[in-house]
């Protein structure tokens, strides 16, 4: 089909002022062929090169092949569509209530002139991410997707788009001299008040001293037994490589003159209304921070959801002021750090057992209320995970891991040992063939161990001191339960290529647990033997060799014997006198010892074996030798 050449004017003449402001690269960054003719109404169609001098006019546009490939993209002539210059945003919702346990994504793009697009058929819009500038060509929607929509909001779908090669203009955050991500957070209450001055909405479940104490102070939740907050699930989680501020944070409440809107969900709005309100009451710019929390009345809007937020908006060292907007209908600290992994680019954490997205109630990306942490696979995504606490399978490997939630001083106490005797916090592999819950997707397999300590102290006992095997799946990251192993029992991971079994060879409840990974078509092997075998060759026993003890010193009585009364006197009768001979040296007699207190060693005692434990809980056998 061929494209129209009549394009709407002002839809082209808007197209042609973007791209004359675009500061594009000043080399060629991309190149898209299109052959002469092909889809297009005109013969204006030629090679095309992004550069400096080059603009994208709507013609061009119809032209270009938006997949990337040299092969032309036909495209309906335009009508009700558009072609909109715009900055991606993905957004991700958790609904709560009756629909909890059930989440939606949608695509929002704003324009220059800051009008909001909602997106739907996501199909086309999976290459991108959080911050690219797009240009779009859409068409009213008929139906939209998720379940607060705004009364009056139009969505579009998706028709065809591509990237614009825009370079960064704002700085990414830099990393601390130590090597520390440390970010502000401005979280905001939304009040509204009437014309007479009376409220009439409030987040009065939570105050500002409730969002401070739920950020930076330790408190139980959930009747669990673990004393947790944001900033230090975080912290913990990251080995200290990521933290919130205090210092470069605030809690503030903008009180609204204006009605408080109760139909739709016009999330956007009343964030803009917020943020004008707190740069003019209190002086601060709200798009200084990184993290802008919106914490909204219960009654706002026909809102459902517990928390959303943008996805992928500030990734670990690549965050710029402004990039994120979270938005919370719920006092729980969890429902916050769920909302922030969105922020940091991670998806929800499921189960296969369950077709619901975010089903694995072992991790903070799941659904449960109480503190849990970030999964291996999520925390590996983020790059938490130093390479040398990670085991990469290859063949046949027996791995014996840690708590995953150790802290960051244990992690370093039990991996500063020899190689031979460390321990790992996760074991992985490729998964080119793993499956979701219907069809091969493609990623990584992880192993850990969650030992019942830090943020796994309040997990269920189906989950507790147990081996966890998880999947992180392409295309988006999100982490998927396959697993939940006690000792002896094992799991084969379905893959199209390679098979592997996991075998746990034994746990130490809150210490550690030994693992056996081989694949599946090793039959010839038992997996308790190579269990066995690796206890019998543990690389971790020392032979320690100590001097000979000396003698024990002889002790004297406290009371002398009493003396031997001489002989009677003898006859006074000429003897013969004796031949001389040296004299013997004379015999003393050991006086008698107390009785010990602890059996004595012998002089010579056979080797002592046994086993210690060391500050980091790894046990290493002895062997002491008394020479």
């Amino acid at each position: 089909m061929r494209a129209s050449a009549n394009i709407d004017g002002l839809v082209a003449e808007r197209l042609k002022r973007s791209c004359e402001l675009l500061p594009l690269a000043s080399s060629s960054v991309s190149s898209i062929n299109t052959p002469t003719g092909t889809a297009c109404a005109t013969s204006s169609c030629e090679p095309y090169h992004v550069t400096r001098t080059s603009c994208i006019t709507a013609t061009i546009l119809m032209c270009l092949s938006v997949t990337g490939t040299a092969a032309p993209v036909p495209l309906k002539p335009i009508n009700a569509e558009r072609v909109v210059p715009c900055t991606y945003t993905l957004m991700a919702q958790e609904l709560s209530g009756e629909e909890s346990n059930s989440t939606y994504y949608y695509g929002m793009c704003m324009t220059e002139e800051n009008e909001i697009l909602k997106l739907t058929h996501l199909e086309h819009l999976e290459e991108y991410e959080t911050g690219d500038s797009l240009v779009l060509i859409v068409e009213p929607a008929k139906t939209a997707i998720g379940q607060d929509n705004e009364v009056g909001d139009q969505w579009f779908n998706v028709l065809k788009g591509f990237k614009l090669p825009v370079p960064v203009t704002t700085a990414a955050t830099e990393p601390l001299s130590n090597g520390v991500d440390e970010r502000g957070i401005l979280s905001i209450r939304l009040v509204y008040r009437t014309a007479a001055g009376d409220t009439e909405g409030e987040p009065s479940y939570c105050d500002e001293a409730c969002i401070e104490d739920s950020t930076w102070e330790t408190h139980a939740i959930q009747g669990g037994e673990w004393l947790g907050s944001l900033s230090d699930i975080v912290s913990r989680s990251s080995l200290g490589k990521f933290k919130f501020a205090r210092n470069l944070s605030a809690t503030l409440t903008a009180v609204l003159d204006a009605p408080m809107p109760r139909v739709g969900c016009p999330l956007f709005g009343a964030a803009a209304d917020a943020d004008r309100y707190v740069e003019a009451v209190f002086g601060i710019d709200p798009r200084s921070f990184v993290h802008r929390e919106y914490v909204l009345p219960l009654e706002f809007g026909g809102c459902k959801f517990g928390g959303a937020a943008t996805v992928g908006c500030a990734k670990p060292f690549k965050a710029k002021p402004g990039a994120c907007v979270s938005f919370i209908r719920d006092a729980l600290p969890t429902t916050r750090a769920h909302e922030f992994g969105h922020n940091l680019g991670l998806r929800h954490s499921g189960d296969v057992a369950d077709d619901v997205s975010y089903g694995d109630e072992s991790a903070v990306m799941g659904s449960h209320r109480g503190w849990r942490s970030y999964s291996a696979a999520h925390r590996d995504q983020l790059g938490w995970l130093p390479a040398a606490i990670v085991t990469d399978v290859v063949d046949i490997s027996v791995v014996r891991l840690m708590p995953l939630d150790s802290d960051a001083r244990d992690v370093e106490a039990r991996t500063s040992l020899t190689s031979n005797a460390r321990e790992a916090i996760a074991a992985r592999w490729a998964c080119d063939g793993c499956y979701n819950q219907e069809t091969a997707m493609g990623g990584k397999i992880y192993v850990s161990f969650r030992g019942g300590i830090g943020y796994d102290t309040d997990l269920p006992s189906k989950a507790k001191d147990k081996v966890v095997v998880q999947a992180w799946l392409h295309p988006k990251g999100g982490s998927l339960l396959y697993a939940k192993l006690a000792a002896g029992e094992s799991h084969e991971v379905q893959d199209t290529n390679e098979p592997k079994v996991i075998f746990v060879c034994s746990i130490l409840p809150k210490v550690a647990a030994t693992v056996v990974i081989l694949p599946a078509y090793r039959t010839d092997l038992s997996a308790q033997q190579l269990c066995d075998d690796s206890i019998r060759d543990e690389p971790s026993t020392i032979t320690v060799s100590l001097p000979s003890l000396p003698p024990t010193p002889p002790i004297l009585p406290s009371t002398p014997p009493p003396p031997t009364p001489p002989p009677p006197p003898s006859p006074s009768l000429p003897l013969p006198q004796p031949t001389l001979s040296p004299p013997s040296p004379p015999i003393q007699s050991t006086p008698p010892e107390p009785p010990p207190l602890i059996p004595p060693l012998p002089l010579s005692a056979p080797p002592v074996t046994g086993t210690f434990q060391t500050p980091g809980f790894m046990r290493i056998r002895f062997t002491l030798n008394f020479d």
